[in-house]
């Protein structure tokens, strides 16, 4: 098989990366693995949809920080390739780090990774539901008993008057962002800076106001899906959870949370069997949940991580079960085509 990953940039990759954990896999079973950044798509004569590559070179004894290193090097011969060619097309870039430039790059690379879907490369995830699921609002497609209360708006009164009626902290966040950016836990309406912080919020776009859940521990449960299920190894399922610093609300590993060790629960099980039809029908097959007690507080679809800290956790890499899947599904789309020819 041909896997192309299409990153932000191949040098900000780093050896603990969920990316480079999948393509490590993929390379050390003898596929052929690629790397393109989400900025050197080219359309040309006859449609054909290429990008400027790194590939990795044939399988040798290399561990997975040498594998990154070399491909890395700048030595390394770059090559325009046809992407249609490949079998899987992996999108690990993440625009909400930079939405500013999404329209001129992000925008523009979904369309042609749409186009290849439709030659019949597997792309991960499906362009569509990428651009459906971009911001926060994707969480509303879900029903309402899975995610905390939520209002969202852009007018700082309306936002007022559902904290007021709410009675509650609530959270406070763009729809578009990531890393925890300006988040802020709203104790009540009559917060002294309120005004300040809904001038600084609505003043960038639309936001949102979350009931704040609080959790039986600091912090969130970050789940793995792929194809719509926890997947797992030798026992081991892929969630751990994420414990905030001391004194902060947000769960982000950027900003100094901890990972530690969980137990998967029946109610972790129904939430995701409930979020598993849309998913499906929106074609996300690789998703990290954040829960918080029995609510859902954050769906991440694009370029979502956790392989390197379960890596960490249990002592065991969970990648191969991701690749068994993604193996299983082209061997039985190769059998069936063969079947009608």
């Amino acid at each position: 098989m041909k896997f192309c990953f299409v990153v932000g940039s191949l040098f900000q990759q780093k050896a603990h990366y969920t990316t480079t954990y999948l393509a490590y896999e993929a390379w050390r079973r003898g596929h052929d693995v690629a790397y393109a950044s989400v900025e050197d798509f080219a359309l040309g004569h006859g449609h054909k949809i290429t990008a400027l590559s790194a590939k990795a070179p044939p399988k040798t004894d290399w561990d997975r920080p040498t594998f990154l290193k070399a491909l890395q090097d700048y030595n390394l011969r770059w090559v325009t390739q046809n992407l249609s060619e490949y079998d899987v097309l992996f999108l690990r870039f993440n625009p909400n780090v930079s939405p500013e430039i999404e329209e001129g790059v992000f925008a523009p690379a979904l369309d042609l990774a749409h186009q290849l879907l439709d030659l019949g490369v597997r792309v991960i995830n499906h362009p569509e539901g990428l651009r459906r699921s971009a911001s926060k609002l994707y969480l509303s497609r879900f029903p309402e008993n899975l995610h905390p209360r939520l209002f969202v708006s852009r007018r700082s009164e309306d936002l007022k008057d559902f904290l007021r009626e709410l009675k509650k902290p609530a959270i406070l966040k763009p729809l578009r962002g990531c890393g925890g950016k300006n988040v802020f836990l709203i104790r009540s309406a009559k917060e002294p800076n309120l005004n300040q912080i809904l001038s600084t919020l609505t003043e960038r776009g639309y936001v949102m106001a979350q009931e704040y859940v609080p959790g039986p521990k600091p912090g969130d449960k970050r789940i793995l899906l792929f194809e719509g299920r926890i997947f797992a190894r030798n026992g081991i399922p892929a969630i751990y959870r994420r414990v905030s610093p001391r004194g902060e609300i947000r769960s982000n590993m950027a900003l100094g949370a901890t990972a530690e060790t969980t137990e998967l629960t029946q109610e972790d099980l129904q939430i995701v069997e409930q979020l598993r039809p849309q998913l499906q029908r929106d074609g996300l097959d690789f998703v990290g949940v954040d829960i918080v007690g029995n609510k859902v507080i954050e769906i991440n679809v694009f370029c979502p991580g956790g392989l390197g800290t379960l890596d960490r956790l249990y002592e065991l890499d969970l990648t191969p079960s991701i690749l068994n899947s993604i193996e299983s599904r082209h061997r039985t789309e190769q059998s069936t085509l063969e079947i009608h020819q």
